[in-house]
């Protein structure tokens, strides 16, 4: 019933995210990493999957060392 809508979804995960929500940083990284609801920009996606990663959540260590393996995101 209800249609899809990626600027509401950010607005929802940046909330929980800030929040400490570990699942959320890393929803936020797929955000920004894939341009759903926010413009592509791959250093937020990197802090967000980064945040989630020192939390110890692995979607984000695995998203953490595919951007440095491809170099996005990091100097």
């Amino acid at each position: 019933g209800t249609g899809q809508d990626f600027a509401e979804a950010v607005r929802w995960y940046e909330r929980a995210a800030e929040l400490g929500s570990d699942w959320a940083q890393n929803s936020m990284g797929l955000m920004y990493q894939n341009g759903r609801g926010v413009d592509v920009d791959n250093q937020k996606a990197f802090d967000w999957y980064m945040r989630a990663a020192q939390q110890g959540y692995p979607d984000g260590m695995n998203n953490v060392g595919y951007f440095y393996d491809l170099g996005l995101g990091v100097d």
